[in-house]
């Protein structure tokens, strides 16, 4: 959302962001079709066996911690399901500099 040159800036920041060893941008394309929505999420995986995995769901208003094995399985299918229909890092990193391209006139 924005002007041309604040569309580029974005693009430029994403590619920064996508060149991190401990990033990865994954573009759902269109064509992959609808996808239900799980919303904003983070999945919070503790390398200790004591400290359960976490999925924290941001919301509007607020914010839940979900810690039962059954919400926390739910939500990783959720994601695993989405980054599989999303095009690769490679390839949301080619899209993402040919939309930059587009901006340009």
């Amino acid at each position: 959302i924005g002007n041309a040159k604040l569309m580029r800036s974005q693009c430029e920041r994403l590619l920064e962001m996508a060149a991190l060893k401990n990033v990865t941008i994954q573009v759902l394309p269109f064509d992959a079709g609808s996808y239900p929505a799980v919303g904003a999420l983070t999945i919070l995986a503790f390398p200790d066996q004591e400290d359960p995995d976490v999925v924290y769901r941001d919301g509007l208003t607020d914010a839940v911690y979900l810690e039962r094995p059954e919400d926390i399985a739910w939500y990783s299918k959720a994601f695993d399901n989405l980054r599989a229909l999303s095009m690769s890092p490679q390839q949301s990193s080619n899209l993402i500099r040919q939309a930059m391209q587009g901006l340009d006139g």
